[in-house]
């Protein structure tokens, strides 16, 4: 398991821009952001996903990880796997 908090400068969801910008750096996908519901983080660039509650049941067992974001507090990114960097 790999675990990264990211704190952003305080302001409205700077945290989760730098998670996201992250994830899409090391190759990630990720959904859109849902109150009190995780994102859905899979492997690929090329994912288009839905928010977590519309996300099919098998799918949420198969996400790479989740990110854990609020609206002006720290993002907690999830992965089941250590991440290969380029």
């Amino acid at each position: 398991m790999f675990e990264k908090i990211f704190k952003g400068d305080g302001e409205l969801h700077t945290a989760s821009w730098e998670a996201q910008k992250w994830l899409r750096e090391n190759g990630y996908s990720y959904g859109p952001m849902e109150r009190d519901n995780p994102i859905a983080v899979l492997k690929g660039a090329d994912h288009d996903l839905p928010k977590w509650t519309n996300l099919p049941d098998d799918l949420k067992e198969k996400v790479d990880g989740k990110l854990h974001v609020t609206m002006k507090g720290d993002a907690r990114l999830v992965l089941n796997e250590e991440p290969s960097y380029n």
